[in-house]
């Protein structure tokens, strides 16, 4: 099955939807927090035959910035941001044929967020469940994205980013991407369908010159790479960002970003 659901948009109009982004922080000296392995709590899902991967990809961006900001795991509903994604990039929901980035970061600034319990992730795209009522809205409005943040410096603003804990990176390139043995991307895709995918954590590993690698977060199930993740390597994000065919951003639950030390190890599930 061939993954997809990243809606292309101009480079104007992408760089437009994150004008407002914070530069990112001098933050020093510090602990910088790298895994093995991600956090057991932030799970791996599947979008299946749904085009919903910016729903993915922006919910599990801020999954864990709900963590750092209650301690608390919580699984946020792919559903109701994709439908509403999709209003914002056709005008109204039903198509199922994906989304814009900028769209998905618009629902999670202006509209917000529920959680999976309220609205769960249908096995297929359900064209009765694309209207919501006022009570699931004004949950909504209760979890939003606080600020967002430019990686425009490159890799060391995304190092900064995850690092110390700030937030997560949502990011989109062209698919398939191939993978080798130990679970690394070897290259930047420069063909295929569009996908949204979230960058999280820093990685214990690193290249020659001790540069962490970044553990990213897929949407296809436990059975894609190391058991839904994969790693990148920081001239892979550079090559990235050079190219630009989506964008990335970072996210944050700080309305002034800065470092912090946050307990990953908690695990509270709610959602």
């Amino acid at each position: 099955m061939t993954f997809q659901g990243l809606v292309p948009e101009s480079r104007e109009a992408w760089h437009v939807s994150i004008a407002d982004a914070q530069p990112m922080p001098v933050c020093g000296d510090g602990p910088e927090t790298r895994f093995a392995v991600p956090p057991s709590w932030m799970k791996t899902e599947s979008q299946g035959p749904i085009n919903s991967c910016s729903a993915n990809g922006m919910t599990s961006c801020v999954e864990k910035c709900e963590y750092a900001r209650t301690k608390k795991a919580v699984q946020l509903s792919r559903w109701f941001q994709y439908v509403e994604s999709e209003r914002f990039t056709y005008g109204q929901p039903g198509r199922d044929d994906g989304a814009t980035l900028s769209a998905a970061l618009r629902v999670g600034r202006e509209i917000g967020f529920v959680t999976e319990a309220d609205e769960p992730y249908p096995a297929t795209y359900d064209r009765n469940r694309t209207k919501f009522n006022t009570e699931i809205k004004a949950l909504a409005s209760e979890r939003k994205i606080t600020s967002t943040i430019s990686l425009a410096s490159g890799y060391s603003a995304w190092r900064t980013l995850l690092g110390r804990d700030i937030g997560a990176v949502l990011l989109g390139m062209y698919w398939p991407v191939q993978l080798d043995s130990k679970g690394y991307a070897t290259r930047v895709p420069t063909g295929g369908g569009g996908h949204a995918i979230a960058g999280l954590f820093l990685a214990d590993t690193s290249d020659a010159n001790g540069n962490p690698d970044v553990w990213i977060l897929n949407s296809h199930s436990t059975s894609f790479g190391l058991n839904g993740w994969f790693k990148v390597t920081r001239s892979f994000i550079e090559a990235l960002q050079a190219r630009d065919d989506f964008g990335n951003v970072g996210v944050s639950d700080m309305s002034v970003p800065g470092p912090r030390v946050v307990d990953w190890t908690k695990r509270e599930m709610i959602g």
